[in-house]
């Protein structure tokens, strides 16, 4: 990635999981919709693409998942 670039991640869960947030490196932040509006039942998202902000230095991408039900 050059300087002052931005990239792409595709997060994928395995089978049966779902994914639960998605941040870092000055991205605009995923959170499963369930967490913000309790009358939404929750989206099993299990594929995502995560735009990084600009990219000026060393930084890390993190997801996390759950299991879904």
């Amino acid at each position: 990635v050059g300087y002052g670039d931005t990239t792409q991640f595709t997060v994928s869960a395995d089978a049966g999981y779902h994914i639960a947030s998605v941040s870092g490196c000055g991205g605009t932040p995923y959170e499963n919709a369930a967490k913000k509006k309790k009358k939404v039942k929750a989206a099993a998202i299990s594929e995502f693409v995560y735009t990084t902000g600009q990219i000026t230095g060393a930084c890390t991408v993190t997801a996390s998942f759950a299991e879904s039900t």
